[in-house]
């Protein structure tokens, strides 16, 4: 495994550009409050030029745990991937609703792929969860907040990291869809809800997994509950990655169960 430096295309230019991209659409966003589908063009617009510019991120071959390899054709593989990346940076913009959601979540996903596939160089990596680590102090106690230009820029780099290490074949696609099984089903769940009411899938609520469990929960079960959702499986998966199926169905299971269960939650309002 190699880690990405200063002699690779991807990150240093088309990568960091398009992640620089991303951030200014949130920043902007922030201060003059984008239509949500105008944001969703330029994301759309931005990692098409950038897959366009340097090809590697787009894998042709999905690489599952249990040793299956599918091949897909050049143009459907660019396609996949570019609404990939941006259904993951809003899906994450998503989530953010919570102090410490964001920041904890970058810190997991940067350490998931740099211990399985050595994703930055040791000096930025520490850098980054340096970053990181102020950003959740300061967060969870209401000085600084993201915003959606901290959200997209968290995603975008999270989210071309992780297509770049499944490119060069060092996580699974499985693995992947794993460790990022919160927002990609929160957004999932909340997308087919509002549909499904006749709602649309752009305006705000508070029907998502976070909303569910803090109205639901003390905060103290709330946060251990959402964190487990993640950080247990993903683990495993580390720990023994053939088996990463299993803790894929058995997460996704546990979170089915944290969204319509109010019974349980009932009995974990007392504790």
């Amino acid at each position: 495994m190699h880690s990405i430096n200063a002699d690779m295309q991807f990150p240093v230019k088309v990568g960091v550009i398009l992640v620089a991209c991303h951030y200014i659409i949130g920043l902007v966003d922030d201060r003059s409050d984008i239509d949500a589908r105008l944001r969703l063009v330029l994301s759309t617009l931005a990692t098409t030029a950038a897959f366009w510019l340097d090809p590697t991120l787009v894998a042709l071959n999905l690489n599952f745990s249990w040793g299956i390899n599918v091949g897909m054709v050049p143009a459907f593989a660019f396609v996949a991937a570019a609404l990939v990346l941006v259904s993951f940076i809003f899906a994450v913009n998503l989530i953010d609703g919570r102090n410490g959601i964001l920041a904890g979540y970058a810190m997991l996903w940067l350490t998931l792929l740099q211990v399985t596939a050595d994703a930055l160089p040791m000096g930025y990596y520490v850098t980054a969860m340096l970053c990181c680590g102020a950003f959740l102090i300061a967060n969870m106690r209401g000085l600084v907040f993201a915003g959606d230009s901290g959200a997209y820029l968290v995603a975008c780099t999270i989210g071309v990291l992780g297509l770049h290490a499944h490119a060069e074949g060092h996580v699974s696609i499985d693995q992947l869809l794993l460790w990022f099984i919160v927002p990609v089903f929160d957004a999932g769940r909340v997308l087919a809800v509002r549909l499904g009411r006749g709602q649309s899938p752009f305006r705000g609520g508070r029907d998502h997994l976070h909303h569910v469990l803090w109205d639901h929960v003390s905060h103290r079960w709330a946060g251990a509950l959402y964190a487990s959702a993640t950080l247990v499986p993903s683990v495993l998966s580390v720990m023994v990655p053939s088996l990463t199926a299993l803790w894929l169905i058995a997460a996704v299971a546990w979170l089915l169960v944290l969204s319509t269960s109010p019974v349980f939650f009932a009995k974990l309002r007392t504790v």
